[in-house]
């Protein structure tokens, strides 16, 4: 199931990118950016051993390509990126990073909206924190340099079912498979499905949300494989104390099942302030969650703060910031030992819009994973989530056209 689900909502996408616009009133947007970047990192090669590690310089560029097609009832998106970056100590063996993306919003009703997309990524394992990726798992992952491929698939409905209902409906599944090792990897796999039901007031929503997933780790495309699930199911609470602020909150239980039902607790809280364009957001969570880097589920209890700060009063001038501490434990089976490890990422940014085309930013980045001792007591470095400090600073340039509107 995992691994047909993202060839066929990406199937679905494409095809309703290819039919939409021929069908009534349509309108093309293309976008187009080039980028160059500098930069350097202490763990060029995202290696556990840090006597071994070197530091090195990089340069990088990238060309992307966004194409948008707005019909009456539905919108396609498709975007296409490759970024070649060469290390100043392995200078005749460039990296390259190649992303495709396929997004369309359908318009099935007056209050109904679905969301089908899906994507594909070629990298290695080092640059997912240091290129333009947009990453959806900052968390817990694997060391080293291996190229990989991550195909990932998603589809989302929302219906106003009246005033004060609202029904929220999403599916997502995720492929990783290191590339150039068909003999010993046949790929992990992941996909989960959730569902909310929400009642709201003036300034408050109530409701019951749920959770399912399943997460599969192939050993070898012929001799075994590992499949582990999870699923939550939670009270959530919203209060809005003013337009600007307001703050979220859910309790229940969660679930992981390896060879067992494991049950725990589940919950999390957050607190958003957003006011003229600065924002701030404070978050913590705790319950089950699959990584798609590994192909197993695992017990996460995490807490992030983002900050965004414009300078100036035109927004031109923009510092944002973020920081996330996880820790992620996974299940012993009669196949695998159980692993634990704590995760700090920190990423902080400076961006100046010189003009409506060009665009100069400095980022830092910081990750430190630490394998733990497990409550088993079996010391977990060598398990799912080994030992890792990787931290790389990086100074680009983009021009974009046409401007944004």
């Amino acid at each position: 199931m995992a691994g047909r689900l993202p060839v066929v909502i990406s199937a679905a996408t494409a095809v309703s990118f290819i039919l939409s616009g021929s069908v009534g009133y349509a309108r093309m947007e293309y976008h187009v950016v080039a980028s160059g970047a500098v930069g350097a990192s202490d763990n060029p090669r995202s290696q556990p051993d840090q006597s071994s590690n070197q530091a090195d310089g990089f340069m990088a560029a990238e060309g992307q390509f966004d194409l948008r097609n707005a019909g009456r009832r539905t919108t396609e998106r498709l975007g296409y990126s490759i970024t070649a970056t060469s290390w100043f100590r392995e200078i005749e063996n460039p990296y390259v990073t190649q992303t495709l993306g396929l997004a369309s919003e359908i318009k099935l009703g007056p209050e109904t909206s679905l969301t089908l997309s899906g994507g594909a990524t070629l990298t290695r394992l080092s640059m997912v924190d240091t290129s333009s990726l947009s990453d959806s798992q900052t968390g817990l992952r694997p060391a080293g340099n291996q190229y990989f491929l991550g195909i990932d698939a998603s589809e989302s409905l929302a219906s106003q079912l009246s005033a004060a209902w609202r029904v929220d409906q999403a599916l997502e599944g995720h492929w990783y498979r290191p590339w150039g090792d068909a003999l010993t990897s046949a790929g992990n796999k992941s996909a989960s499905l959730r569902g909310a039901l929400n009642h709201t007031w003036t300034r408050d929503w109530a409701g019951l949300q749920t959770r399912v997933g399943v997460a599969t780790q192939d050993e070898q495309a012929i001799t075994s494989n590992s499949t582990s699930e999870f699923g939550e199911l939670a009270l959530s609470w919203q209060h809005e104390w003013t337009p600007d602020l307001r703050h979220t909150v859910a309790a229940g239980i969660a679930f992981l099942h390896v060879e067992e039902w494991h049950p725990m607790p589940a919950g999390s809280a957050s607190l958003l302030w957003n006011k003229n364009g600065r924002n701030a957001e404070l978050r913590a969570s705790t319950g089950a969650s699959a990584n798609y880097y590994t192909g197993v589920a695992y017990q996460q209890s995490s807490v992030g703060l983002r900050v965004g700060l414009p300078i100036d009063r035109l927004e031109r001038f923009r510092l944002a910031a973020s920081a996330d501490l996880e820790r992620g434990r996974t299940l012993a089976s009669s196949t695998t030992q159980e692993s634990a490890a704590e995760v700090a990422f920190l990423r902080a940014s400076a961006a100046w819009a010189a003009s409506e085309t060009l665009a100069l930013s400095l980022q830092y980045t910081f990750r430190y994973q630490r394998a733990v001792t497990t409550e088993s007591g079996t010391d977990s470095g060598a398990g799912a989530f080994p030992t890792l400090r990787q931290q790389t600073i990086m100074l680009s340039v983009q021009v974009q056209y046409p401007p944004p509107r």
